[in-house]
C-alpha cells in the first residue's frame, strides 16, 4: 500500500469511527451526470459504446444516511466480441456516508435491486434473463476517497484499488 493510500485509509478510519453530522453540502437529492456515468461504465467494462436511459437518484439525509432510488435504469453496452447487451435495474438501496473536509466514506446498507439483461443476437429475438444482484455487483454502493461539493454539483474521486477499480459509486452528480 502506498503512503498516500495508507494516510487516506487512516484518515477515513478515524472519520468512520467519530460521531458528527455529515457535511451539510451533501444533504439533498442528487441526479447523476449520465454522460459521465456512461464514460465511467465504458472504462470499467472496456466497452466500445455505452448508452444510459432511465433514472437513478441519490438522497443524502442530515444524519449521514441515504438511499439510491433506481427506476428502470438501462445500461446498454457494446463490447468487442460480445453481442450488444442492455441491463435494466430497478430498486432501492440504503447507505451511510461519512464526509469531513475532503474525505468521504460510503458503506452499503440493505438494498433490493432487480436486474434483467437483454442480449441481442443477430437474426434472433433478444434473450432476456434475470441477474442476481449481490453486494459485489451493486450498481452504486461502497467507495472511499475525496469529494468536492457545491450548491449544484457533487464530485467523488474514489481511491483506486490495487486492481485499478474505484468502487461502485457514480462519480458526478447534480443537485435537484
Amino acid at each position: 500500500m502506498t503512503k498516500i493510500k495508507l494516510a487516506t485509509a487512516v484518515a477515513l478510519g478515524s472519520i468512520a469511527t467519530s460521531a458528527y453530522a455529515v457535511d451539510p453540502c451533501l444533504v439533498g437529492m442528487w441526479e447523476p451526470d449520465y454522460l459521465q456515468f456512461g464514460e465511467q461504465m465504458m472504462d470499467v467494462m472496456d466497452a466500445e459504446e455505452v448508452s444510459i436511459t432511465g433514472e437513478a437518484l441519490m438522497t443524502i439525509f442530515d444524519t449521514g444516511d441515504g438511499q439510491y432510488d433506481i427506476a428502470g435504469l438501462t445500461i446498454g453496452t457494446k463490447v468487442e466480441g460480445v453481442p450488444p447487451t442492455d441491463v435494466t435495474l430497478v430498486g432501492r438501496g440504503e447507505f451511510s456516508v461519512v464526509a469531513e473536509g475532503e474525505d468521504f466514506f460510503f458503506t452499503m446498507g440493505d438494498f433490493a435491486y432487480t436486474a434483467t439483461a437483454s442480449v441481442k443476437m443477430p437474426g434472433m429475438e433478444a434473450m432476456v434473463m434475470e441477474i442476481p444482484v449481490t453486494d459485489e455487483m451493486a450498481p452504486i454502493g461502497a467507495a472511499a476517497g475525496l469529494y468536492t461539493c457545491t450548491d449544484t454539483e457533487l464530485l467523488f474521486e474514489p481511491i483506486r484499488g490495487d486492481d485499478g477499480t474505484v468502487g461502485t459509486i457514480i462519480q458526478k452528480w447534480f443537485r435537484l
